[in-house]
């Protein structure tokens, strides 16, 4: 494992066998990421990774969690809202108060991440909806080539048995012709 740090802000690399990477960004103190913040990150990111296109990169999960210092739940240890994509809020007891922690897990662009950042929930949902058509329509036109393929090797199966029955007609009728010829 690499690890760098800047200031509050720690980023340790974690190389695995499949040639991902693993990178945990630790964010301390009263230091948070905003948008610009995370551009600087994901370009420092590829730099030690030696990336040159960061469109390409495909994050797998990601988490924010706030602090809040002083606030205490009253009744419970934590409230936790799973979504259907596997991303979840949680909210639990800290030492110091209170921490608000979303966590998403699936397949994101880093764009994604930066929307989420960048324009918050609604620019993110809008941006992971227009991936997902994408996705969609690429699958749907795969499907189409396979089936348009199909119907090319269908319609050319069918012109093979026409021209068979073509010829064997001919050649029924040429031998029905010779039949009655030689009768008469």
């Amino acid at each position: 494992m690499n690890s760098i740090n800047f200031g509050s802000l720690k980023l340790v690399f974690q190389h695995h066998n499949n040639k991902s990477v693993t990178v945990f960004v630790d964010c301390v103190g009263s230091y948070s990421l905003d948008y610009i913040a995370f551009r600087l990150l994901v370009e420092l990111v590829m730099k030690e990774l030696g990336l040159e296109d960061w469109k390409k990169v495909t994050v797998s999960s990601f988490e924010f969690n706030n602090d809040f210092e002083g606030i205490r739940l009253d009744g419970v240890q934590a409230v936790t809202l799973k979504a259907f994509d596997s991303s979840f809020r949680r909210v639990y007891q800290k030492h110091f108060g209170i921490r608000d922690e979303v966590k998403v897990v699936g397949k994101f662009r880093v764009e994604d991440v930066l929307n989420l950042l960048h324009g918050g929930i609604e620019a993110y949902n809008s941006s992971r909806l227009l991936f997902e058509l994408i996705e969609e329509i690429r699958l749907e036109r795969e499907a189409v080539k396979f089936q348009n393929r199909f119907v090319v090797d269908v319609v050319y199966s069918m012109k093979k048995c026409v021209e068979a029955m073509e010829a064997r007609t001919k050649i029924i009728t040429t031998i029905v012709k010779t039949n009655m010829q030689t009768q008469t």
